[in-house]
């Protein structure tokens, strides 16, 4: 298991996902000196050991967006290294990244096994 995103809001991934405003989220790993997409090498290397994974995404806190048992908080608590985010903004791009760890993982599941696996898998998880 791997935490590809801490409470911090510092995503293991370069996300595509944006502000309301069209500006990138940023607090990823796409943009630091090596900018390793280490949600991706993980699950390369452990799908080439042969062995199964998942991923934690913390959603209840995020302190770059002010977050905390996912509420934004008023702007009593708000820093200036945070976004000012809405609710509604922040439940957007918590779903939106969501579905980006979650197609990503997705899309190798469906690389490696075949179309009798796949259904397998989807039904466990879907149960």
């Amino acid at each position: 298991m791997l935490t590809a995103k801490h409470g911090c809001g510092f995503l293991l991934w370069p996300t595509l996902t944006t502000f309301s405003d069209g500006s990138n989220y940023g607090y990823h790993v796409g943009n630091t000196k090596d900018g390793i997409d280490v949600v991706g090498e993980f699950s390369k290397e452990m799908a080439a050991a042969g062995l199964g994974y998942g991923f934690y995404y913390s959603l209840p806190r995020n302190y770059f967006l002010n977050v905390d048992a996912m509420e934004v908080q008023d702007d009593s608590t708000w820093l200036s290294n945070m976004a000012n985010v809405t609710q509604e903004e922040f439940e957007n791009i918590a779903m939106d990244q969501l579905g980006e760890v979650r197609g990503s993982s997705e899309e190798r599941l469906e690389r490696r096994t075949s179309g009798a696996e796949r259904q397998q898998h989807t039904a466990r998880r879907h149960n």
